[in-house]
């Protein structure tokens, strides 16, 4: 039923709307940095504006997760119009790495530093051996920004309703998604059989 209504609403978006992968993909980086300033500057928001602080919070984490929903939406889309471009495959991972890595900083004091600083390298390890051999992602990369996707919903939960102990389950997705990542750059490095013929 998901993949019903996703393939709805991407066949709307392009062919209704006429919006390409690469205006979705640039969209997502539009609204993005506004959540991001939202969740970095909650606390003066809502003193400003005379409301609780998490709930400017909770409107910035709700427009960050919406952005890193519609990554799926742009592939799809790209899948069923037929507009896969280099620029696409270029724009996109850089994206998504830029609003994954500026989302997961905003919890530093939180967060596992080594795990995150490995996950990083490994992160844009994969990203250039995808590139070299114009591969996209496997299904241990697609586990891996899953992972750091759910993390960044517990880690922002811990923050609002102060409950420090959501930290410890983000960090075990961060940890998660680095075995992922370990195993991603594992199967692309690894020679196979077909590279000895």
């Amino acid at each position: 039923m998901l993949n019903t209504l996703l393939t709805k609403f991407v066949r709307w978006i392009g062919y209704d709307l006429g919006i390409s992968p690469n205006q979705v993909t640039i969209g997502r980086l539009v609204f993005f940095v506004p959540g991001w300033f939202l969740w970095v500057y909650m606390k003066e928001l809502g003193d400003f504006l005379g409301i609780w602080w998490q709930a400017v919070g909770l409107f910035a984490l709700i427009l960050v997760t919406i952005v890193i929903l519609l990554d799926i939406v742009d592939g799809a889309l790209a899948r069923e119009t037929g507009q896969v471009t280099q620029s696409g495959k270029v724009l996109d991972p850089a994206i998504d790495k830029f609003i994954t890595y500026t989302t997961l900083i905003l919890f530093w004091p939180a967060i596992d530093h080594t795990a995150l600083v490995v996950l990083f390298i490994l992160d844009i390890v994969s990203t250039f051996l995808r590139g070299a051999k114009n591969q996209g992602a496997n299904q241990f990369g697609k586990i891996k920004a899953l992972s750091q996707n759910i993390s960044k919903l517990f880690f922002g939960i811990a923050v609002l309703a102060n409950i420090p102990q959501f930290n410890v389950i983000g960090n075990l997705f961060i940890w998660l998604a680095l075995l992922m990542a370990i195993i991603s750059v594992g199967i692309r490095t690894i020679p196979t059989k077909k590279n000895h013929l």
